[in-house]
């Protein structure tokens, strides 16, 4: 029925579906967990050259695998005499019986333990296009771009906290919501009169509380022990792809590469780090921390340095939470294919040189950082930057 549509080369629908098992886990040092089901001593905890024996792992017999189930439907097609190719895909995925290191109190004498929490779903849109703008004898240029909307959602938690939700250092689960929302002390600035952070009094859980009352920032506390915790934003951008170019001109062809994210929150812990007080010496900071508060009356959103860094103490604060909008460039390539008269003299089939260079550089909120590296939208190890690289190539064929 489409043969009456010239403009229409080719059109196929495609779709899947399928379940998986995990039983991955890790702690809190990235090592996996082989025996979640069982509670494990530590027998290397002297206490004055006595032995000493300590629980390192709270055991949990009722763990069941975590499943998923993946639906896929896909649009493919070639248009306009092979000049416009594209995929219009939905996906669909389902886990239950989450696998998470479930928060303890203090009490319990251990910091978590491995259960099975809920139910989560991420779905979304992918669109890829690829196109040929203008096509010659000797020259052609063709774009190509992707786009994919992610969405994350908390389907189901246990019935023990589907009231108050599950919370952590940067996030709170919440049914309704997704596993990648930050949930922050809300930061209100410093106070001019003694350089001290100010945060929003959660009035609801502190009620005997006694806060601050200002006009402007309604009522605050100097301590972040009782600073309220909101919703201040997703780690998932709005759209993640990329878009590319290719000129080819007789012999000759560059191709250039882009990467890019809009939208979406990252959690700049680093930054927070070098932003902290430090006492030894040596240590590398950062050079807002000459705008911090000195005398009476200063107006600054940088704190007062003390030698005890206790307004330092509540660091996960929306104070350190930026944009994760970037765009990177990631490669430029060089290629150019020799020509068959001096490649038959040289009795080879085929040749081509080629410079490429990597990494060129990478726009973000805060200069340095590449938010593309960390989904979960926390920047926490100090790491080394994705190397910026140039090379040649040389490629024969024989």
């Amino acid at each position: 029925f489409l043969q009456r549509y010239d403009w229409i080369n080719e059109l196929k629908l495609r779709a899947s579906i399928g379940g998986t098992g995990n039983d991955g886990l890790l702690d809190s040092e990235g090592h996996s967990v082989y025996y979640p089901y069982q509670t494990l001593y530590s027998m290397s905890n002297e206490n004055d050259q006595q032995p000493g024996l300590r629980m390192a792992v709270l055991g949990n017999p009722s763990l069941v695998w975590e499943s998923q189930m993946n639906t896929d439907i896909a649009l493919e097609f070639v248009l306009l005499r092979s000049r416009l190719k594209g995929t219009i895909e939905f996906f669909n995925k389902e886990s239950r019986n989450l696998l998470f290191a479930y928060s303890l109190p203090a009490s319990s004498g251990m910091g978590s333990q491995d259960r099975n929490i809920g139910k989560v779903r991420n779905y979304g849109l992918e669109l890829e296009l690829h196109g040929t703008l203008l096509r010659t004898k000797d020259f052609e240029w063709s774009l190509g771009a992707n786009a994919t909307f992610l969405t994350n959602r908390i389907v189901r938690l246990p019935d023990a906290n589907r009231k108050d939700g599950i919370e952590h250092k940067y996030t709170k689960f919440v049914e309704g919501g997704s596993i990648y929302d930050f949930y922050l002390n809300e930061y209100l600035g410093v106070d001019p009169a003694d350089g001290r952070p100010m945060f929003r009094l959660d009035k609801e859980r502190y009620p005997d509380q006694k806060g601050l009352n200002d006009t402007d920032k309604a009522t605050y506390t100097k301590d972040g022990n009782f600073a309220r915790r909101h919703f201040c934003g997703s780690s998932i951008p709005d759209v993640t792809g990329g878009f590319s170019t290719n000129l080819t001109w007789r012999r000759l062809s560059l191709g250039i590469n882009f990467a890019y994210q809009l939208g979406g929150k990252t959690y700049d812990e680093v930054y927070a780090g070098l932003m902290s007080r430090s006492l030894n010496g040596g240590r590398a900071k950062h050079a807002d921390l000459l705008k911090a508060w000195k005398n009476p009356g200063d107006v600054t959103d940088v704190p007062a340095l003390t030698a005890s860094g206790k307004d330092y103490s509540t660091l996960q604060s929306d104070r350190f939470l930026i944009s994760s909008s970037a765009l990177a460039l990631k490669n430029i390539a060089l290629n150019y294919n020799i020509e068959d008269k001096l490649v038959k003299k040289l009795g080879l089939k085929g040749a081509a040189i080629g410079v490429m260079a990597e990494n060129l550089f990478v726009l973000s909120a805060r200069r340095g950082m590449n938010p593309m590296q960390s989904y979960s939208g926390v920047i926490a190890v100090p790491g080394y930057a994705q190397p910026r690289t140039f090379s040649t190539s040389l490629k024969v064929s024989f």
